[in-house]
């Protein structure tokens, strides 16, 4: 499309308004994400760890974690897939 003058190009025919609100909200979202996550990572830095973190863990809980039979040995084992030989004389 070719424009005559400035005000034209800025006008787009009538759809100005859409095409430079659309570009406007997209380099305003583009600005504010990376502001927004640097914002959530300063905030996530500042605040202290919950309080499970800093206790000493029990060892009551430990010791009856440990009776607990591991998940390996709990499951089904299956068995060994069975290889056929070739029938003689060659490919079927």
């Amino acid at each position: 499309m070719i424009w005559s003058s400035a005000a034209e190009f800025w006008a787009m025919g009538g759809h100005g308004a859409f095409v430079w609100g659309s570009f406007g909200v997209s380099l305003a979202l583009m600005v504010a994400e990376p502001l927004w996550a640097l914002a959530r990572k300063r905030s996530a830095l500042q605040e202290p760890l919950p309080d499970e973190f800093d206790e000493a863990p029990d060892p009551s809980e430990q010791a009856s974690l440990s009776l607990q039979e591991p998940a390996s040995q709990s499951m089904p084992q299956r068995e060994p897939a069975q290889h056929h030989s070739p029938p003689p004389g060659g490919n079927p």
